[in-house]
């Protein structure tokens, strides 16, 4: 499948559990954006825009379960130098990974998460 560039201001939607959206303040808490290493992520997968929705995002292809999603554009990550990469898969042609070095020390990665948690939009927070 071929891989695109990523407008800057084109959106991305992470999907996330109930329990990493903080209802008071109405935001995503920074574990939406931190790898989940003891699984092996290499970055966080997210959906371009350009090929899926939220709605499509909010529901996981292989279990069916329903997820949170936020949306925050390209240039985000960008701003704290991280990679936003095209990666699309034969199921999921909007897959993007966001990467980049700074994912693996925890101390940068949470300010980063932190960062990118208060620029995320909430679109889809119910189940």
């Amino acid at each position: 499948m071929t891989k695109e560039d990523i407008p800057d201001d084109d959106f991305l939607f992470r999907r996330s559990s109930c329990e990493t959206f903080d209802k008071k303040r109405y935001r995503f808490t920074a574990p939406t954006f931190m790898l989940r290493k003891n699984k092996g992520e290499k970055g966080l997968s997210v959906n371009w825009s350009k090929y899926s929705t939220p709605k499509k995002t909010s529901i996981c292809p292989r279990t069916g379960k329903k997820f949170y999603v936020g949306k925050f554009k390209a240039i985000i990550p960008r701003e704290v130098d991280l990679d936003v990469n095209h990666s699309p898969s034969r199921h999921n042609k909007a897959h993007c990974t966001i990467c980049g070095e700074q994912l693996y020390d925890d101390l940068k990665a949470y300010e980063i998460a932190e960062y990118i948690a208060e620029k995320c939009i909430p679109v889809i927070i119910s189940l």
